[in-house]
């Protein structure tokens, strides 16, 4: 009896301990198309659909069917839910794509795993056949935007000097995968040469054969004769200095501060609207249009040349010329200002204060003209209007240009009667 009483208890024990385990949901990974649900049974490239998630899961996983985002493909990975219950999908490519969705539910403490899949093919047509952008240079090498119309018109307005109208036009297509053609030539954007003294149509055919014609015409204006120069100075590797221009005499003269060097400078410039700026030089390296990146030898600079709409050219010479390092010197708070003589020419180069007596020449703040660089005595940098020094014995300013190189004063101060 005893035998049959622990038998029956062990299947007491062991109904309540099954009753006891949790029912695990079953994943379900089903789920809808937005574009079936409007009756299509294709999408358009291009345009955007949604997947929306129909049933349930710890986590729920797109799989678009493009490239590395292919269910079932080693390296693939999809795109989380995280709680949405729908995802945007756009292909650009027509073809056949098969949409996955991935339900999983962790069972056993999560040790074991549950997966539902659910598929469906999705079919992508391409009917884009627009043309997005047209363009061409003219004979001055000026981008030229067209205008496109509602009624596929594009209709190029360039100045009249351009005789030739033989040009490869640069364009773009609403879709990668359509073509142009003129005339039954396949065109290649920004290489095929046209000639558009007539005007010509462009057919454009969409990966499903839809075709759109545009009609290219060109109009011509009277070419802009203005070329003057409105500003010329440094950038980059300078103080920014600024050049004096003459319009009357056609003459650019640019004061070089010492600290810039001739050699390394870039140049900004402007000039009248729709004209080139180019730099005549003595090397024919710098024989071209002006480069705000480029860096110039000033030195070898001889002309700056304004080019019109028309084809005019104005050209101005260009006069260069470098300031000493030091213009002017004094020192702040002494009233009245002492004698100062700049020698530039001595060897080596000197500047003289004659200070009137009882000036304390122990604690003296230098102020200059003329270099905007760096200035040391020995290793210390020298601040402009800030720097204290003790001129009881002469001192030796260095002044540096940019980037490398200097030159030399010795600063004497004598307290006369």
């Amino acid at each position: 009896m005893k035998i049959i009483n622990k038998i029956i208890l062990i299947l007491i024990s062991t109904l309540v301990l099954f009753s006891c385990e949790p029912q695990v949901l079953q994943p379900d990974a089903t789920f809808e198309l937005s574009f079936k649900k409007q009756g299509l049974t294709s999408v358009l490239a291009g345009s955007t659909f949604y997947v929306k998630s129909t049933g349930n899961g710890e986590f729920i996983t797109l799989y678009d069917g493009n490239k590395y985002a292919e269910w079932n493909v080693p390296g693939s990975k999809g795109v989380n839910f995280n709680g949405l219950d729908s995802l945007p999908i756009t292909y650009d490519k027509p073809g056949k794509y098969i949409v996955a969705v991935v339900a999983s539910r962790a069972t056993d403490s999560g040790i074991g795993l549950l997966r539902d899949v659910d598929t469906m093919s999705v079919v992508v047509v391409d009917i884009r056949n627009e043309i997005t952008s047209f363009s061409i240079k003219d004979i001055n090498n000026n981008v030229i935007p067209a205008t496109i119309s509602s009624d596929s018109t594009v209709t190029v307005s360039l100045p009249d000097n351009n005789i030739e109208l033989k040009f490869a036009a640069k364009f773009t297509l609403s879709s990668l995968y359509s073509r142009a053609e003129v005339n039954g030539v396949v065109q290649k954007s920004d290489t095929t040469i046209n000639d558009f003294k007539n005007n010509l149509t462009y057919s454009i055919i969409a990966p499903n054969g839809n075709t759109r014609n545009y009609k290219v015409k060109f109009v011509t204006f009277p070419a802009s004769p203005l070329k003057q120069l409105h500003s010329f100075q440094l950038g980059l590797k300078s103080v920014g200095e600024i050049a004096e221009i003459d319009e009357v005499n056609k003459k650019i003269t640019m004061s070089l501060n010492f600290a810039t060097n001739k050699v390394g400078p870039t140049i900004i410039a402007t000039s009248s609207k729709l004209t080139k700026i180019s730099i005549a030089s003595s090397s024919v390296l710098y024989n071209g249009p002006l480069s705000p990146t480029a860096n110039y030898d000033l030195s070898k600079i001889t002309a700056v040349k304004v080019t019109a709409q028309n084809g005019d050219v104005a050209t101005y010479t260009f006069v260069l010329s470098q300031q000493l390092p030091i213009v002017s010197f004094g020192f702040i708070g002494l009233y009245p200002a002492p004698e100062v003589i700049i020698n530039p020419t001595s060897n080596p180069k000197t500047v003289t204060i004659n200070a009137f007596k009882g000036t304390d020449v122990t604690k003296l703040v230098a102020k200059w003209t003329g270099s905007l660089g760096v200035v040391k005595i020995g290793t210390d940098i020298q601040t402009n209007g800030v720097t204290v020094n003790d001129f009881t014995t002469p001192k030796t300013y260095s002044f540096y240009k940019l980037p490398s190189g200097s030159d030399s004063y010795i600063i004497t101060v004598n307290v006369v009667n």
